[in-house]
């Protein structure tokens, strides 16, 4: 397979990977680099499916330099460099992101939705807890106010990891439609 060049095809993959994998973290095979070395990351041995198709590749070595995927491939195809961090994917398989392409973010709170659940820190649990479920992405429609358009976009350098939010703005709505909270 060749490299993903295409920068959140491979930006979404490299985060869902190591969501699916981080429970393998612990079985490190290489000692980190040190600090001045850039580290690599290798998943070493998942079936990777890439979504367009093909059947699911298996015993796979995947390459993560910085946050791009360096390399996939077949064992024996793919380079291993030698300050790379190794996490043991035997077992798991590897899927690009997910993107939800019809959400509705912050206005749900446990089982009840209102305006008043609307906030900025309600919005980002939930972009988060998007992620922790494999979703890169997230397209927010109708019901949108000031605390999105702040948080639109990926998640910033300094941010927590996070799905990415767009918004199509506040929406409108019907007399006793939905979402009658707003």
């Amino acid at each position: 397979m060749s490299v993903l060049r295409r920068p959140l095809a491979a930006f979404a993959f490299v985060v869902l990977a190591g969501l699916l994998l981080s429970s393998c973290a612990e079985k490190t095979v290489q000692a980190p680099a040190p600090p001045s070395e850039p580290v690599a990351v290798v998943i070493d041995g998942a079936q990777v499916w890439d979504g367009t198709g093909a059947p699911p590749i298996p015993d796979t070595v995947v390459v993560i330099k910085g946050d791009r995927i360096d390399s996939i491939g077949p064992r024996g195809s793919v380079t291993i460099p030698a300050n790379a961090r190794t996490v043991d994917g035997k077992g798991k398989t590897v899927i690009p992101g997910l993107i939800n392409m019809h959400g509705h973010v912050g206005m749900t709170k446990g089982l009840k939705q209102g305006r008043e659940n609307y906030t900025k820190e309600n919005i980002l649990a939930q972009l988060k807890q998007y992620a922790r479920y494999g979703v890169t992405t997230v397209m927010s429609l109708g019901t949108d106010f000031e605390a999105m358009f702040e948080l639109r976009g990926p998640a910033k350098a300094d941010e927590s990891p996070r799905a990415a939010v767009f918004t199509a703005g506040p929406g409108f709505t019907g007399k006793n439609g939905y979402p009658a909270v707003l």
